[in-house]
Parts: structure tokens; sequence; C-alpha cells
């Protein structure tokens, strides 16, 4: 493959930048239990969350979509996976085509893509995606659930236990107003290689679940650190219309852009994906499913339920209102991320070489990624 030639000045920083890459042993360690901390899900526990190719996590939101990261999407799916490990996948689909959000460069927003599958996934139960005028129930503090099958351990070779599905509670630790949702175990552990594109759900009030982001990229897991690690997600409500309007699917059944307007299909969501709740032959039928409480201005179905105040609820132009959104400290925040290209982290730069960063972005981008590596 042939590519333009770059300045001197940005060939000089890509190879400082390649160079850094090579791991350093003082500032990583084996940790036991991933996503790394995490438990190994029983069968049928999170039925909706596969293996997107052979080094990403993916999330199957309609019988033929699933949603990952743009960067897994760039480095090639072929194929999805259901089930609980690589080893012994429930089923194997494959893929008919996979798209990348354009407006990805590499950093650390818009990172988002789907996947269009050659055949229909029936009778799974579907953790469906938050509708933009759902986001605003996202505030600080809020329990969320990651989800993915990367390594257990933090450095990647034979055993690192990429392939196996597992789950971890998290916090939101804020929302960006740059499409971005901020999660954290209040540790080290947490989502990490081999779980990009792996979501992050949120239970509703009426006790069913949201897909509310894809795993796009977080800082490497410090040895003998108790700093609470900070993993970045993209936001799913933020992403929306360039989904659905590029998909041409339908995603969000039981609202429309003014919002609640069930179709047919706003029905069945499950109560209890966290839990073991039948088996792979019957395709996990086991579950709770109900109907879902209207949000976004619906009326309750049911007085007893609980629902969502339409009040609290922003225009569904709106992904974050003021008090969960993450306050930027600078125009370009400072946050430690997996640099594109390879497994190491890198500081968002100075505003002075913003250029100079987006020319070795357009360059990393035709460098590929080692398997299970975040960018």
């Amino acid at each position: 493959m042939t590519t333009r030639p770059i300045a001197s000045l940005a060939g000089l920083a890509l190879a400082s930048a390649l160079a850094a890459c090579a791991p350093d042993e003082a500032d990583v360690a084996a940790t036991g239990g991933a996503v790394v901390g995490g438990t190994v899900t029983p069968a049928c526990s999170w039925p909706s969350v596969v293996l997107a190719g052979d080094s990403c996590t993916g999330t199957l939101v309609h019988p033929r979509l699933v949603v990952t990261a743009a960067h897994c999407v760039r480095d090639g799916i072929t194929q999805v996976s259901l089930g609980e490990t690589d080893s012994s996948p429930a089923r194997v689909v494959q893929v008919s085509r996979c798209v990348a959000n354009p407006a990805y460069t590499g950093a650390d927003t818009d990172d988002v893509g789907f996947c269009l599958l050659a055949a229909d996934v029936t009778g799974v139960p579907l953790v469906r995606v938050m509708a933009p005028c759902e986001a605003s129930l996202l505030a600080a503090g809020a329990p969320v659930m990651e989800v993915g099958f990367g390594q257990n351990q933090v450095v990647s070779g034979a055993g690192d236990g990429f392939g196996t599905k597992r789950f971890l509670a998290a916090t939101i630790q804020g929302v960006t107003t740059r499409g971005q949702v901020y999660a954290t175990t209040g540790s080290q552990a947490g989502e990490y290689l081999g779980d990009s594109g792996g979501p992050l759900f949120f239970r509703m009030p009426d006790g069913t679940w949201r897909l509310i982001g894809d795993d796009c990229c977080g800082p490497t897991i410090v040895q003998g650190s108790t700093a609470a690690r900070r993993s970045i997600y993209t936001s799913i409500p933020a992403q929306m219309a360039w989904l659905e309007s590029t998909s041409g699917i339908d995603l969000t059944p039981c609202h429309d852009a003014a919002g609640w307007n069930p179709t047919s299909d706003c029905a069945a969501f499950p109560t209890n994906p966290d839990e073991a709740a039948g088996t792979w032959t019957t395709f996990c039928a086991g579950q709770t499913l109900i109907t879902p409480q209207p949000t976004c201005g619906g009326q309750p179905t049911d007085a007893s339920s609980p629902t969502v105040d339409a009040s609290a609820v922003a225009d569904a132009s709106a992904v974050a209102d003021a008090n969960t959104t993450v306050p930027d400290a600078s125009p370009e925040p400072t946050v430690a991320r997996s640099h594109p290209g390879c497994s190491c982290t890198v500081a968002d730069p100075p505003t002075p070489v913003l250029v100079l960063v987006a020319v070795l972005a357009l360059a990393l981008r035709n460098i590929r990624r080692p398997r299970r590596f975040r960018s």
C-alpha cells in the first residue's frame, strides 16, 4: 500500500509515538478477574453482547444490526459470535457489511459503527438503544454495567483471558458535550483490550435496560495505583441520528423525533439480562420480558408501575443537561487515551500542535492495529 509522504517534523513525531508503543513493564501488572476485574457470565447472561470479529465486542440491538466501535469496523469484521466464549459459540452469523462513522478520526469522539448481518437473529432478548430524549437520565453517579469479551490480564498474550464474556458494575462519572459517557469502577478495574465496541448498559426506572455507550478507549491500567481509572464510551443517544439514517433501520421503536410514539416492536424488553435465564437451545427464552413504561412525554400504561418524569427528560436534540455534563477545563480536555494504531496511551495534545496531530491521525489510520488492542 502506498501512502503520501508527510512532513519531516510529523515523521519524527510519528516515529516517537510508535516507539512509545513498546510496553513498559513497570506500568502494567497482570490482574485476575476481565473486562479486567469482572465476572464470567453464566449461560444466557447478557445474551445480546456478541464477539465482533476476532478482536472486539459488539451489541445486537436489532435482529439484523450490531453496534460496535468505528475502529473495530475499520480493522475488519466478517462475522459475529453469540454465546459466552469464542471457543464454543452458540451461533456464528456472517456480516453483510459494516459502516464506521465517517466523523471518527482516530481520536476519542465519534468512535461508533455498526454491522448489518447476513441473516436476522431472532429470539434473542435484545437490550434496545437509549433514545436521545431519554439521555438526561444519565446523571453522574448512576449505576451502569460494562460487558465485553476483552482480556482479564493487563499484559496481552497466551492465557490473557480474551474471548470470554465478562461483566462488571460501574458508575457514570459524567457526560461530555462532545458525545461521550465517562464511566469508572472506582479502581483500575474495568473494560480493557478486546472490549472495544462493547456496551455500557443503563437500567431504567421501570426495570428495563438501555444501551447508552460503546467502548472507545481509556488509559492503561497502572500497577499499584489506587486511582479511579476513567473509561470513555461513545454516547449512543448522541449518535442515534447517524445510526438510523445510515443503516435505514428504526433502532428506537418506542420513540420518534418528537418523543414517545411506540410501534409494534416497542415490546419484549428484558428486565433481567444480567441473570442466567434459559439456555442457548431456546436462545435464552427464559428471560423476563415486558413492555416498557412510556418516557419522553408518554402517558403511563399502568399507574402502579414505575414511570419516568417527562419533565426531567431533555429535548430530543440534547444528549445531556447541565447537571450531568462534564465541564471542559480547556477546549480539548486532557484525557489519557489509547493511541491510534497501538496499545499505548498518550495525553491530549496542547493546542499549538493540533495541526500536527491531525496529520498524524491521518497517517496512523493506515497502520493496522494489533489483535485485541483498543484505539
